[in-house]
């Protein structure tokens, strides 16, 4: 990805001079995600570039740095009219990486008649992370809604009448703690997990355009719904609900599981919630497919399997705060001081040189 813009310089007299040219760049990255940005300055004459090049590429980071480039003689020499100089900069950043997933937090199951739970926040989580809840109880009650959630109505869903599975995201601000979640009353299971992803737009919406849920009968395989990406880079995440509690997963396909990616209620009357990944390079198939239960002593229960797709930021930006042009000052005493042109728009330059040549 790049991104171009040009400023003209203040006008300034021929130095009759090639040495001593000097540039200067200020610049950062605004937001850093997905790989380093490249800054190249160019020196131009008017619309086109010097017959010497005078081009310059320098590595930006989240925090200012100032660049100094010198021209060559052959550089400066290139130079025939110092009234229309420019810079044009041009930002290149790397395709972004995928997200990743930052931790899984700690389950949390009730049974309690009027009981609310709280599933934990991810360890190590941040601003602007992506939250990702997936809640299940044994029946059809609805969740009442839930404070600073938004729920997902497309993978939100009743499966049989022994299972509802709904799921809720939040982008994280500094200050958040663990959701209370009210998930009807009486003695019947319910609970949920969050999982924290990194690396998602910080604005707008994390997800790709294709989701999918799928409600399966009672068996020990956990059937999913292939989705396509649209864009490169994306993270496919895998949400499972289980009626009972085994307590592995076979991985699916080329999906992985993250560290506590099980979490079991162990409340008599049971219940699993499950999680794996894949990063998927290209834009297509998310290669979602079936996968297993296996473990502890549970029955062959209904469950739900939900595939969600996660998007790369876009949110870097390269800024340059300021820039120069900096040329001697010829056949004139050797206390008057250098003359310099900025870009016209940024500092009022113009009236920075007419007072610095008086």
């Amino acid at each position: 990805m790049a991104e171009q813009v040009e400023f003209n310089l203040g006008s300034v007299g021929d130095p009759s001079s090639s040495a001593g040219h000097i540039v200067r760049v200020r610049g950062l990255v605004d937001v850093v995600y997905g790989g380093a940005m490249d800054l190249q300055t160019e020196l131009r004459q008017g619309a086109s570039a010097l017959s010497t090049a005078a081009t310059w590429n320098d590595a930006l980071t989240a925090s200012a740095q100032t660049f100094t480039h010198t021209l060559s003689g052959a550089q400066a020499d290139a130079i025939t009219d110092y009234s229309t100089l420019r810079l044009r900069f041009t930002a290149t950043q790397a395709a972004p990486s995928a997200p990743s997933v930052v931790a899984i937090g700690a389950g949390a199951f009730t049974a309690t008649n009027g009981a609310t739970f709280a599933p934990g926040l991810p360890a190590g989580w941040a601003a602007d992370d992506i939250h990702v809840m997936i809640i299940a109880r044994s029946d059809n009650t609805a969740a009442t809604a839930i404070t600073n959630w938004t729920n997902i109505a497309g993978l939100t869903s009743n499966n049989t009448a022994a299972q509802r599975v709904e799921t809720w995201w939040r982008r994280a601000v500094a200050g958040d703690a663990a959701p209370t979640v009210t998930f009807g009353s009486g003695t019947v299971v319910r609970g949920g997990v969050i999982i924290g992803i990194r690396g998602c737009p910080q604005s707008g919406s994390p997800f790709d355009t294709n989701s999918s849920l799928s409600p399966n009968a009672a068996s020990a395989t956990v059937t999913f719904s292939d989705v396509s990406s649209t864009v490169a880079n994306t993270l496919a995440l895998a949400l499972l609900a289980y009626e009972d509690d085994p307590t592995t997963l076979t991985d699916m396909g080329s999906f992985t599981q993250p560290a506590g990616s099980v979490k079991t209620s162990a409340l008599g009357t049971d219940m699993m919630l499950g999680i794996e990944t894949r990063s998927v390079a290209a834009a297509g198939s998310v290669g979602a497919s079936t996968l297993t239960v296996s473990g502890g002593t549970f029955a062959n229960s209904v469950n739900v399997g939900i595939i969600l797709v996660l998007k790369p930021s876009n949110n870097s930006r390269a800024r340059v705060t300021w820039a120069e042009l900096q040329v001697p000052v010829s056949a004139v005493p050797a206390d008057t001081p250098e003359i310099r042109g900025r870009p016209g728009g940024l500092r009022g330059e113009r009236q920075m040189h007419q007072l610095l040549a008086t």
